[in-house]
């Protein structure tokens, strides 16, 4: 079958699964800045083996951890389900990020409005990904500037 989406997979890591000749497929992407954990159901828990080092993964506390913008290929089972969020630092600064947004967000000017509440509603929704992505965009930079940069007087 050809490459798919894992079911169940979404936000903030990226999984795509592949049934081939040799046997099912499939990796895992944290698409953050930030170290994610998380936790996944598989077809066959026993049969998972890390397809870089040929050995099942290890697992800190039962849970799988991804470092920043970090892929990990496994093969043997396929996924059905995981649930990942931020861990730590990296999660209180994606969270004192929305806040500091939603505190401006009365005196947002029009041209950041759309930007802001559609970062707002992923915030809310858990979807860290969705939401780092949208505030890279020029509409935060007047409201709360990235890291090392100044604001637009």
């Amino acid at each position: 079958s050809s490459p798919g989406w894992a079911p169940g997979i979404a936000d903030p890591v990226l999984a795509r699964s592949h049934q081939g000749p040799q046997g099912p497929l499939f990796y895992l992407l944290n698409r953050l800045p930030v170290e994610v954990s998380g936790e996944w159901t598989l077809q066959e828990p026993g049969r998972i083996v890390d397809a870089t080092t040929g050995h099942p993964p290890e697992l800190a506390d039962g849970k799988i951890v991804l470092a920043p913008y970090q892929l990990r290929v496994f093969s043997g089972t396929l996924p059905t389900a995981a649930t990942f969020q931020p861990t730590g630092e990296g999660r209180a600064q994606l969270e004192q990020l929305a806040r500091d947004l939603r505190a401006k967000a009365a005196s947002a000017p029009p041209a950041a409005k759309s930007g802001l509440d559609a970062a707002l509603q992923a915030a809310d929704a858990g979807e860290w990904a969705r939401f780092y992505l949208l505030t890279q965009q020029s509409w935060r930079w007047p409201l709360v500037p990235p890291a090392g940069a100044s604001a637009a007087r």
